[in-house]
């Protein structure tokens, strides 16, 4: 009887620690998986500042040249 009862708690036992060890398991694996999504979102986050900062120097840009250009055409206004 009482080998039984040993062998019942074994089982269950032995049960809940694969249980555990299955839980883990997965657990690691969405820590593994939230840690590589983590890295891609700031690569992601780093492509969009870098698309960002590339937009604000070429509207920087194209208001220089139209600034020397209404330079110029002052210029030959002046002239003619």
């Amino acid at each position: 009887m009482a080998k039984a009862i040993f062998q019942s708690i074994e089982l269950y036992f032995s049960f809940f620690m694969s249980y555990l060890f299955v839980i883990g398991k997965h657990t690691f694996i969405a820590l593994i998986a939230e840690l590589t999504m983590r890295r891609h979102l700031i690569f992601l986050f780093f492509i969009v500042m870098v698309f960002i900062l590339a937009i604000v120097v070429k509207i920087e840009n194209d208001q220089k040249k139209r600034q020397e250009l209404s330079k110029l055409e002052l210029v030959k206004k002046k002239v003619n």
